[in-house]
């Protein structure tokens, strides 16, 4: 019964409207700990395709771009870790990071709009969310926009209102970064355009120097990556135009599925929100008013996005991934107090902030059940020895020659491993290829060598060697186990490694 009491004082003192800061800063430092955490006692490699290490090997040869993506965040990842070291828990604080930045941004756009005790409510409904929980694990091209999308969509609101120089310039850099992350975010920015014709303030908007401004700021920024782009000759595009699905009918059925999908991502939180507001609330929702420009660009932000997402997969013909929503529903919180929760008390602030404490602390909780269940099902991500491989090479490299290990190649993930995990952080030769690997020459590959690690059943990747090195080069069949399984004894991997000389 005492704890019953303590419990309801502390929420009470949380669900007080005049510390909806404090309880927003208490929700996202939270966040912060439970999903690092989490991150860490449940993945032992990241991320079971190397995504995450294969963002550290492109960024640390700070292109313009890479040959599946534009570079931003790579960029963000190898700025990380510069100041941060190159360890599991660090990526994943990286990915929270992001996360926290997202929640932040629409903190402060739903107060624009809504009371401290809404835009409360509005930022932690969407810890039920798995885009902002679960799936922003991973730190990608696709998970960067949860805090990219928000901030560009918070300075065009201030953009388009008070049409200052600030908010101004802001807005078209954080559209460039969001582009410079995910051709993808095109889609908010056609969002925010709509947005804009929209409301009344259009004229005042049109006729001033912002919207202007914002373009050209933004279109200077991307020129870089413009030019690198002809240099290259498209390859990011020719990679987003292998989605292209020249048949109108599955394209229907899986554009199809990516909606239920999000329906079903967001289902958790639907489900929150009818607790927290009651299903009376339902009944009687408020109107979209057009000449309501709050409602009109709450409405937006939420359903724009998708709607566009939607229509351009249809008439592009382009094969969505469930993953591609990650951004897409930040606003979608807010959307739901604007047109069915405006008479939020205290007791539904409380009985809100209830539910997602306890959420966070039944996640934290069960985080060795959930590293134990995935040892048991022999999950790759728990089991894979990406960490044992990357010290075994670099031992093998550096008795070998007493050298630094500068340049490696071969199987995906564990190539992309060895540049983050071993202490020399070489360069990621990929997929034996010149053309999508410029930081590499044959000119540098004879003078710094090579390592190369096939799985052995990798029949393409030993052909690879074959191919272009011939017999050079000293090969070597190993067998590496995890030693980082806790309940699990994991079978060991067989590898070639091939140990090309340096001649400097």
């Amino acid at each position: 019964m005492r704890l019953k009491q303590h419990l309801n004082s502390i929420l009470s003192r949380l669900a007080d409207p005049n510390k909806s800061s404090q309880t927003f800063y208490i929700f996202v430092a939270a966040h912060l700990l439970v999903w690092t955490v989490y991150s860490y006692v449940t993945q032992s490699n990241l991320d079971k395709w190397g995504d995450m290490a294969e963002n550290f090997a492109w960024g640390q040869e700070w292109q313009f771009g890479y040959y599946h993506h534009p570079p931003f965040f790579a960029w963000v990842t190898a700025l990380w870790f510069k100041v941060f070291p190159t360890e599991d828990w660090a990526y994943f604080l990286l990915s929270q990071v992001n996360v926290i930045i997202g929640f932040t941004a629409i903190w402060f756009l739903a107060k624009i709009f809504l009371s401290d005790r809404h835009a409360l409510i509005a930022v932690v409904l969407l810890e039920l969310v798995p885009f902002y929980t679960f799936l922003a694990i991973k730190f990608n091209a696709n998970s960067i926009l949860l805090s990219l999308w928000p901030l560009t969509a918070l300075f065009f609101c201030h953009a388009y209102t008070t049409r200052r120089f600030g908010p101004t310039l802001l807005f078209g850099i954080l559209a460039a970064l969001a582009i410079l992350s995910k051709y993808y975010s095109f889609c908010l920015l056609a969002a925010l355009f709509l947005i804009s014709i929209l409301c009344k303030e259009r004229k005042q908007y049109y006729t001033s120097f912002s919207p202007y401004l914002s373009v050209l700021t933004l279109l200077l920024a991307l020129v870089p990556h413009l030019v690198w782009l002809f240099r290259v000759d498209f390859l990011p595009v020719h990679f987003a135009a292998s989605h292209i699905i020249n048949d109108p009918f599955r394209i229907a059925i899986i554009t199809a599925k990516f909606g239920v999908a999000q329906l079903l991502y967001l289902l958790p939180m639907a489900v929150a929100f009818v607790a927290i507001v009651g299903v009376h609330a339902l009944r009687r929702p408020q109107r979209l008013n057009l000449n309501d420009s709050s409602r009109v660009t709450i409405f937006g932000l939420t359903f724009f996005p998708f709607v566009l997402t939607i229509g351009g997969a249809l008439v592009l013909q382009v094969e969505l991934s469930s993953v591609w929503g990650l951004p897409i529903w930040f606003f979608i919180g807010a959307s739901l107090l604007m047109f069915f929760g405006r008479d939020l008390v205290g007791n539904q602030v409380r009985r809100g902030l209830a539910i997602v404490f306890t959420f966070q602390l039944l996640v934290l909780s069960a985080s060795p059940l959930v590293a134990l269940g995935m040892e048991l099902s022999r999950k790759e991500v728990r089991i894979s020895p990406r960490k044992e491989l990357a010290a075994y090479v670099s031992n093998m490299w550096h008795q070998r020659f007493g050298k630094p290990l500068r340049i490696v190649a071969g199987s995906k993930p564990y190539a992309d491993s060895i540049t983050f995990y071993s202490a020399d952080h070489p360069s990621l030769f990929i997929d034996f290829d010149f053309r999508i690997s410029p930081w590499i020459s044959p000119e540098r590959l004879r003078a710094e060598g090579l390592a190369i690690v096939c799985l052995q059943e990798d029949e393409r990747c030993l052909a690879k060697i074959d191919e272009q090195f011939g017999a050079r080069g000293e090969r070597i069949t190993t067998r590496i186990k995890s030693r980082r399984s806790m309940f699990s004894n994991p079978d060991p991997v067989d590898f070639v490694l091939v140990l090309i000389q340096p001649e400097t």
